[in-house]
């Protein structure tokens, strides 16, 4: 996937919805921008740091579901009379007539310490005569939870109750983690767009950037919203900085910040492996002035220079910034 934002244009948005809680209590809130991204390389980690802003927080809302786990208890061969018990995780029903209804076996099994009242729902029935759904719910919501087991050691006439699983349940779909470890990144240092990524730096000691407030919410005075009610672009604040050792290679960009000239940062980010010679990888390129440097500073026993500057735009590149992210995800 590429991100290489307008520079001379707002970018345009893309909004989330949060919901945070669980099923005991939940709320939300919808419509979030972020307005501030950025990334931090050190040898101790890789961390990647953003803020938004979103409509007004509502509570008391049911979280949008997975899919939830549902199982089925069918007769098998003949049965007259007798009852039969369900186990759920170690915990068992007491004894379940063989043609109870269906309201009968869901307080059965709601009963259950690892299940209680309202976290399943039994539809269908009696055994006897019609499959029984169990629906769970609750805390088990969006979860593939075991099979239950049926004791059918008490039912009359030879037959069994069967439970099988009708549908599994799923959790939400999630982004899962690809952490990038403190030794798997490189600063690389160009003075064109054309060399990006030609001259590895050898001794980088830290390394981030931030693009700050690109968005901002539009408050109107109108008792009609009650919350903002448009997202404005903004001119946004842009910074890079990079901490190098300070001896002739660290201190050459002095000559870049007294020259005024535009430098060409490279930064790599190396994942685990996909497949064949394919690995996760996160590559940010930038154009950069540099307008500061800092004082001299000492890191693991090593003299440090750390210079800050503005991701600016380049007219031969036609840009500012470029992010590349190498995954297994089709859109974000």
């Amino acid at each position: 996937m590429l991100w290489a934002p307008p520079t001379f244009a707002g970018v345009l948005p893309k909004s989330y919805t949060f919901e945070s809680g669980s099923y005991v209590r939940a709320g939300k809130s919808a419509g979030h921008i972020v307005k501030t991204i950025g990334f931090d390389f050190t040898r101790d980690a890789v961390s990647y740091n953003a803020e938004s802003f979103g409509q007004l927080y509502t509570d008391g809302i049911t979280m949008t579901p997975g899919t939830n786990e549902v199982q089925t208890i069918t007769k098998s061969g003949t049965v007259t009379s007798g009852s039969y018990k369900i186990t759920f995780y170690g915990e068992q029903t007491g004894a379940i007539a063989y043609d109870a209804v269906a309201a009968t076996i869901q307080t059965a099994l709601e009963a259950l310490p690892n299940i209680g009242t309202g976290n399943i729902t039994v539809g269908g029935g009696p055994v006897s005569t019609t499959p029984a759904t169990l629906t769970f719910k609750g805390p088990w919501a969006s979860q593939n939870v075991p099979l239950v087991s049926v004791d059918s050691s008490l039912l009359v006439g030879g037959g069994t109750y069967v439970p099988t699983e009708t549908t599994p349940g799923v959790p939400l779909t999630e982004l899962s983690l690809q952490p990038v470890s403190g030794n798997h990144w490189n600063l690389y240092v160009d003075s064109s767009a054309a060399g990006l990524g030609g001259t590895k730096l050898t001794r980088p000691l830290s390394v981030s950037w931030s693009i700050s407030d690109i968005w901002g919410p539009l408050w109107v005075g109108n008792t009609s919203n009650t919350s903002w009610v448009n997202a404005v672009p903004l001119p946004p604040d842009t910074e890079f900085k990079m901490m190098l050792e300070a001896d002739s290679a660290g201190m050459a960009y002095l000559t870049q910040l007294r020259a005024g000239t535009k430098i060409f940062p490279r930064i790599e980010a190396i994942g685990g492996l996909i497949e064949g010679a394919l690995f996760y990888r996160h590559l940010q390129d930038f154009c950069v002035l540099i307008t500061d440097i800092d004082s001299f500073g000492e890191d693991q026993g090593v003299t440090t220079i750390e210079y800050t500057g503005e991701i600016t735009h380049d007219a031969t590149w036609g840009k500012a910034l470029n992010l590349a992210q190498r995954s297994t995800l089709t859109a974000l």
